[in-house]
């Protein structure tokens, strides 16, 4: 996701570009081409309907697409189109032509799960600004448009972020399947909104607002702050005893969150907004690498068991693996190569020999043994498991990380 929704939003600068400058024409062009078309061709149309397609109708609403004639545009507007359609639909071509039975099963099967396939309600993605994390409350109050409009220095682009970030809100809410990743085309123009807001605040924080205005913004940086100042006793808690291996961490992390809370509460108290702000960069800066590390001392899965030496130890033994049914992509990166898979939808393959290895995901189970019971005798071997913290009995744990190993004979 990550990789489609980067380009286009690389692309989608230099179509901003385009539309608002009347010099370097050709070059916006060429550069929004290539970014939107390598954004089509990392995950097809998705970012074109989460990312692009919201923005091209918040700019008609806020700026009406002025100056297209008098500027000469539409030549490189085409250009744009053209070179777009020719990065990012050459490989689905080649597929297409090369493999067209794969590539319809495939686009058969994505564009089914839009519809049947981890359903959720229109409301689902509504509580969208707490995906913030460290920003929800000044994201929250940048949405709040009727009490900002009048009051940001840029209005304009102002009412273009708000409307961008509503209109691919409501967009990826009316697909029904959804996950919480799916979000990423929402928090970019969000996180824009956000930081003009923060421009705002930090503009006029001594100067213009009013003491109701400014209590969100003490509670947002107080709360920062106070997370900081706290944090080795929670820490202290958290790691219950396991401090031992991972005490240079604890002690590095807890001096400079300390620090970085009390300066937090000294710039609040004098009114340096931008130093808050800076502060609260620093804060996740620091928690990202000193105090990361000591998820290593959190309880882990005894059950963990990595599928990473099975290929080796397998091909020492001179017998095949396959798969039966869909394992998880960790697994197989793990595994470290493709594995042949005998189960794909309805079609069932029998592997050719008189000893093989099946891994078996939990949902096939029993289809595998009801297939492999006739001629063929099995053994369990080994339970693979790349849950690295819930264990079997958590709710956090995950089937689709699971995989048994059977050892099959044929009879």
């Amino acid at each position: 996701d990550i990789y489609t929704h980067g380009f286009m939003l690389i692309g989608i600068y230099f179509l901003y570009q385009l539309f608002g400058e009347e010099g370097n024409k050709w070059k916006n062009s060429v550069l929004a081409g290539l970014f939107i078309g390598l954004s089509f061709m990392s995950k097809g149309p998705i970012s074109f309907y989460g990312l692009l397609l919201p923005f091209l109708i918040s700019y008609a609403l806020v700026f009406k697409f002025k100056g297209f004639k008098q500027h000469k545009k539409r030549l490189p507007l085409l250009l744009m189109v053209l070179l777009a359609a020719t990065v990012g639909l050459w490989w689905f071509l080649y597929v297409r032509l090369a493999d067209p039975a794969a590539f319809l099963a495939i686009t058969k099967k994505e564009t089914a799960n839009w519809s049947s396939y981890n359903i959720r309600p229109f409301y689902y993605y509504w509580s969208f600004f707490a995906q913030s994390g460290l920003w929800t409350i000044p994201a929250f109050v940048s949405l709040l448009y009727p009490y900002l409009k009048n009051r940001v220095a840029h209005k304009k682009t102002y009412r273009l972020t708000f409307w961008w970030t509503i209109l691919s809100l409501v967009l990826l809410s009316l697909v029904p399947e959804k996950k919480a990743r799916y979000l990423v085309p929402v928090l970019i123009p969000l996180a824009l909104n956000t930081g003009i807001y923060l421009k705002y605040i930090i503009a006029h924080f001594k100067t213009t607002l009013t003491p109701k205005e400014k209590i969100p913004i003490y509670f947002h940086f107080g709360l920062i702050g106070a997370i900081g100042i706290v944090f080795p006793v929670l820490g202290y808690f958290m790691l219950d005893g396991k401090i031992g291996p991972f005490l240079f961490y604890y002690i590095t992390s807890s001096l400079a969150l300390v620090a970085i809370g009390i300066l937090l509460f000294v710039h609040l108290k004098k009114q340096r907004l931008f130093h808050c702000f800076i502060l609260s960069v620093l804060l996740i800066a620091a928690i990202k690498s000193l105090a990361l590390p000591l998820v290593g001392a959190v309880e882990k899965n005894p059950d963990y068991h990595t599928i990473s030496d099975l290929r080796d130890t397998m091909a020492q033994e001179g017998i095949h693996t396959y798969t039966f049914g869909e394992i998880a992509p960790e697994m197989i990166w793990d595994y470290g190569s493709p594995i042949p898979v005998l189960k794909q939808d309805d079609q069932i393959i029998i592997p050719d020999g008189e000893l093989f290895a099946i891994l078996v995901v939990p949902a096939e189970e029993d289809e595998f043994k009801r297939i492999f019971d006739l001629d063929h005798s099995y053994a369990l071997k080994a339970i693979y498991d790349l849950n690295p913290n819930a264990d079997p009995n958590s709710k956090k744990h995950k089937d689709r990380l699971v995989c048994n190993l059977y050892i099959v004979q044929k009879q």
